[in-house]
């Protein structure tokens, strides 16, 4: 009985194994966690540099807001560059997330995609909660932006 439960768990561990050396690349946690703290840095030293550091030197203000910029952009695509290799797709599908309209594709798809998903189409249950919390957010926000532009629209009668 030690022998086939000794199989077993050799079978299961190649199995995951398999699994990781399958799809490198990066998780959806990895991913969001990895946006997440760059957005925080990137609203810091702009927050830093367009409150703190403009008033001492004005003159440099553009050059670090577009070097700020310029970073998050490039780390951006090569956050998406590894989620999509691990998704299964062709990194430099990456470059498509600069489109926009394709963007909130690429992005959803970064978020609820499990590792795999081009080769099985089919999202685990994890990534469905994920898009269904995504999709609530989306819905909010649109019903949100609508009735403040009839509110706007109300306001000064147009």
């Amino acid at each position: 009985m030690s022998i086939i439960n000794t199989e077993t768990e050799s079978a299961q561990k190649s199995s995951v194994d398999l699994v990781q050396t399958s799809h490198p690349g990066i998780g959806r946690a990895v991913y969001a966690i990895c946006h997440l703290i760059m957005g925080i840095i990137c609203f810091g030293v702009g927050y830093w540099s367009a409150c703190v550091y403009y008033n001492t030197n004005p003159s440099n203000i553009d050059a670090i807001q577009n070097t700020l910029l310029l970073f998050t952009i490039i780390l951006s695509l090569f956050l998406v560059g590894y989620r999509l290799l691990n998704i299964g797709k062709k990194p430099y599908l990456a470059l498509l997330s600069l489109i926009p309209i394709v963007n909130i594709y690429i992005g959803f798809l970064c978020l609820i995609a499990p590792p795999g998903y081009a080769k099985t189409k089919k999202l685990d249950t994890s990534g469905k909660i994920i898009g269904s919390i995504l999709l609530v957010i989306v819905v909010v926000l649109v019903a949100l932006t609508y009735t403040s532009i009839f509110e706007v629209r109300n306001k000064f009668n147009m």
